[in-house]
């Protein structure tokens, strides 16, 4: 069984992702970032770092220098970004992130192109995207 680290940076966001690892059997735990709950008591195969409602442009908050942190310690290991968690790994990792032209609202399929244990062998799934961010370059050791 896998154990999965959730770090949820805004109310609720983390949930989309425990609904998603419930059904494929995995041991999750939910570490909420944005009240100040202190991260990663423990080891874990893998580290997902949700979207927040917040944008990397605007700067980054106290919680989310502390996640950068938690990144220093984690080099090795296997994270998974989603949203703002994806654009917060490139911008630590020296990816480019900018403000998008025109707003992205609306569901979309993520097609995965290749196995991330993150996802516990699931290849696709539907999620909500509210980007006003994106990562415009690559960073350093970074797959699809």
């Amino acid at each position: 069984m896998r154990k999965i680290a959730i770090i949820e940076n805004s109310p609720g966001l983390g949930s989309y992702f425990k609904r998603f690892l419930d059904a494929r059997g995995a041991e999750i735990r939910t570490y909420r970032c944005w009240p100040g709950q202190a991260l990663l008591l423990r080891k874990f195969h893998v580290y997902i770092i949700t979207g927040d409602f917040y944008n990397i442009t605007e700067g980054l908050k106290d919680r989310h220098k502390r996640i950068v942190e938690m990144l220093e310690r984690l080099k090795e290991e296997k994270v998974f970004g989603s949203c703002f968690g994806h654009q917060l790994i490139a911008w630590w990792r020296c990816g480019r992130i900018e403000r998008r032209k025109e707003r992205l609202l609306g569901y979309e399929r993520i097609e995965i192109k290749d196995e991330h244990p993150a996802l516990c062998g699931g290849s696709s799934f539907y999620a909500l995207n509210t980007n006003q961010d994106e990562a415009t370059s690559r960073a350093k050791g970074f797959s699809l």
